[in-house]
């Protein structure tokens, strides 16, 4: 019952295992279908277990943004088509590429937070790809706006251009939502050893 406007998908393949889930499309009806393919570590097609959602809800409390960067070579800054995107301030959302497989987004959900709370959070990025191709995302400056990177490889770890999309929440679920059931992450930082660098519940 959500195929009436808009949303993002997102898929992340389940397990442990080295392969990739991405997203290729999804489609609009009275539901939603989302196609997903799935590679192994050489870039195959692989059977893959997977966790995948959905959203195009807007919220009346809280932080949320999601946007598909729909242009993988764009050749300056562009905002994401207003169907597939949307920001609880309501200022649209900023992607630009700076080189193969590297882009740079701005996203005012997250800014308006500064200084206090921009680096918390749930960021999320799937590639929107046919190819066996993994994006990563952080936060890459203490500054308002604040610019979220993004990163695209191939399996052999090399810089692609890519589609992808983007989700971004605070003080509601990545879905949205509100209430007693709501989501709980936890972000590491990364270091050797890692620390808890990010909650909430």
């Amino acid at each position: 019952g959500m195929g009436s406007s808009g949303g993002v998908a997102h898929v992340q393949a389940y397990g442990s295992t080295s392969n990739i889930c991405t997203v290729t499309s999804w489609s609009h009806g009275v539901d939603v279908g989302i196609n997903i393919r799935c590679f192994d570590p050489a870039g195959d097609l692989a059977d893959t277990r997977f966790v995948a959602h959905f959203t195009n809800r807007t919220v009346a409390g809280g932080s949320l943004a999601y946007l598909w960067a729909h242009d993988a070579t764009a050749a300056g800054p562009y905002q994401p088509f207003y169907k597939y995107a949307y920001d609880s301030t309501g200022v649209p959302s900023q992607i630009e590429r700076t080189g193969t497989g590297n882009y740079i987004l701005y996203v005012n959900a997250l800014s308006a937070l500064y200084p206090s709370q921009h680096n918390d959070g749930h960021l999320q990025v799937t590639a929107y790809n046919m190819e066996a191709v993994h994006c990563g995302m952080r936060v890459i400056g203490d500054e308002n706006p604040t610019p979220l990177g993004v990163s695209c490889h191939d399996t052999d770890g090399d810089p692609v251009d890519s589609r992808f999309t983007v989700s971004y929440s605070h003080g509601v679920s990545h879905l949205g939502t509100t209430g007693t059931r709501g989501t709980a992450y936890i972000r590491n930082s990364g270091n050797n050893p890692t620390s808890v660098a990010g909650w909430w519940t």
